[in-house]
């Protein structure tokens, strides 16, 4: 992804925390329908890799982290 492009997702990914949404998978979706748009049939099937997640928050920690979720139950 270009700069602008991954602070694109970046802020896609704090409005989905914000919603308490799952973000792996989530991002995962988002980024690949991207660079599938973007890259047509040179994208591969599988889309991105699979550390791609964890290595794009690891590249964004100091605007994104990793946190654990907690029941409303036990709130």
């Amino acid at each position: 992804l270009k700069p602008e492009e991954e602070n694109t997702v970046v802020l896609y990914c704090l409005d989905l925390a914000s919603g308490a949404f799952p973000l792996n998978r989530t991002l995962k979706i988002h980024v690949d329908a991207i660079l599938q748009a973007w890259l047509g049939d040179d994208f591969p099937k599988d889309g991105v890799g699979i550390n791609w997640t964890n290595c794009f928050v690891e590249r964004h920690s100091s605007r994104l982290g990793q946190y654990w979720s907690s029941s409303l139950k036990n709130a």
